[in-house]
This record gives C-alpha cells, structure tokens and sequence, in this order.
C-alpha cells in the first residue's frame, strides 16, 4: 500500500527508499552505489508504468530485482542460453511427414499454442516453491518437479520431502551444474539411479562431488520419458502430471506480477521450469501454460 501510494504521487526517490528499505537492500542509497542503482530502478519503474497504462495480458510490479539490469539478473542467477542443438535433434528425430495426419490442418495453431482445452492444475499435488539461488541449476528443480509430480499422482500420497535437486546438481555427469543443463539428461540420469530424498541430500546451491548413497534413496526413478514438440502433444502429455519445459526469460520477466505473461521466443531458450497447468482467462480471452 506505500509503494503504491508513492507510485500514484510519482515520487520516485521515496518509492525508491521504501523499496529499499521492503527488500532489505544492504547498500547505502546515500552512496555511489546507491545512486547507481536508484537510476536502474528509475527506468525500471518507468517501464513498469508505461506498460500497465496499456493494453497488456498481464501486469508487471516492482520485486527485489527492481534495482537491477537484465543483464545483472542474468549474471547473478547465471541464466544461460542453452544448448539448441539438443531440442533440435529431439524434434528432428521424432516427426516426419509419414507421421502428419492430412484431417488434421490445424497443426500450425497447435504449434503456437491455440487450442481450446478442459483446465488443468496440478499445483496442490506438488510441494512448495523452492529456490535455486544463483545457481543456473534450473534444469535440476524443473525434472525433480516433474517427477515429484508424477509420484504423487501415481502413488496418491502427498510428498512429505522434496527429491533431491543437489543429486542431479553433482552426480549428472552430462549436465552442467550450476552453468545449465537440459531436463532429458537428468531424466536419462534417472532411469539408472534412484532419487534420493532432500534431507539425505541437500541443496548448496554450488556443484560438489556426488555423494550417492543407495542405502538413502526414495525408490523413485524414472522408467522412460519423451519429448513433446507441439502445443497438443504438451497438453496431452500434461493431462497425465507435471512436466519439465525450458522458455526463454525476457527482461520484463522480471518484473512480472500478474496475468498472462508472454513474449517473443526468438533468440532460443534460458530457462527450464515445470508445467503445472493449463487454463483460459476471460479477461484476455487467451489460453495460457501455468509455470513454476
């Protein structure tokens, strides 16, 4: 409510101050440092009013990152781009002109993603949110996402510990730890080493040796997985749990705060998450992918 009122005021140094004070920012603002960043947030904030003054699918706020570049973001939660060439060698092997059905024209919208589909949500079968830190180990929490989802729903049982994100970080050899990694290779990992639960293995954020121990796993592992290179072979494939997806992050990602977020995806994908769900909003008539 004071950041607000201060934003309706168009007084931007003391939004600036209460932002700053919200977020426990450790700088001193009446510094080098402080004015440096108070401008970065000046554009930031103006960017933030001149695009919910328009006609959008969603909102963006200020967070915590209010007081950084994109490229600082990228740096500090090191998002890098990931490697194309392996979606790409997926996608080739798995469809080919034999494979098209002719009654089924529409194959252009779903690969843009417009169909008309029943709702789905998966988030209460999941456990709560986490946070990968500064670690580009995004690739890691969106398979164990996946698979913790699958778990539940095929056990009934509600999880009571995360699967261990930090097993995948040091013990996927193929990956790159904390530099990035894709999901099919921590899915690949899985078919042939249990999971072992958080408690036994947890998360330090930084790449270590691996320290699997069988004795300690969850019994879970992963049988078999696919790639699903359309909007209708996700949606189908999400009527049965959770998925690992990779995305591209944009700069206004960060400073999104509700609605229905979208953006080019042209440049490629820096980001993998889990797919929880799959809905319609009325306010913008458009169907929408639900993320972790």
């Amino acid at each position: 409510m004071i950041l607000n009122s201060y934003i309706a005021k168009g007084n931007t140094k003391e939004t600036f101050k209460v932002w700053h004070l919200v977020h426990g920012k450790k700088y001193d603002y009446n510094t080098l440092e402080g004015i440096s960043k108070y401008i970065t947030f000046k554009k930031n904030l103006k960017d933030i009013t001149e695009h919910n003054s328009q006609d959008h699918t969603y909102k963006r706020g200020l967070n915590h990152l209010s007081d950084k570049t994109f490229d600082e973001v990228r740096q500090y939660y090191n998002i890098v781009e990931l490697d194309q060439d392996e979606i790409k060698q997926h996608i080739k092997s798995q469809f080919t002109l034999d494979d098209y059905k002719d009654d089924d024209d529409n194959f252009n919208s779903q690969v843009n993603g417009n169909l008309q589909r029943s709702p789905i949500d998966w988030r209460l079968k999941l456990p709560a949110v986490r946070n990968q830190g500064r670690c580009g180990s995004c690739w890691a929490f969106a398979t164990m996402g996946a698979v913790e989802g699958r778990w539940v729903l095929k056990s009934r049982q509600l999880m009571q510990d995360y699967l261990s994100t930090q097993q995948l970080l040091d013990c996927n050899t193929t990956s790159n730890g904390c530099n990035g990694g894709w999901s099919s290779r921590a899915m690949e990992y899985l078919r042939t080493s249990n999971a072992m639960w958080e408690k036994d293995y947890s998360y330090k954020g930084v790449q270590g040796k691996c320290n699997y121990n069988s004795g300690k796993v969850a019994g879970v592992r992963v049988t078999s997985y696919t790639w699903s290179g359309t909007a209708d072979n996700v949606y189908n494939s999400l009527r049965d749990g959770p998925l690992a997806i990779s995305m591209r992050v944009t700069g206004n990602f960060n400073s999104y705060k509700s609605g229905v977020w979208g953006d080019s995806c042209s440049g490629g994908t820096n980001h993998v998450m889990t797919l929880v769900g799959y809905g319609y909003d009325s306010t913008c008539n458009c169907n929408y992918w639900l993320i972790r």
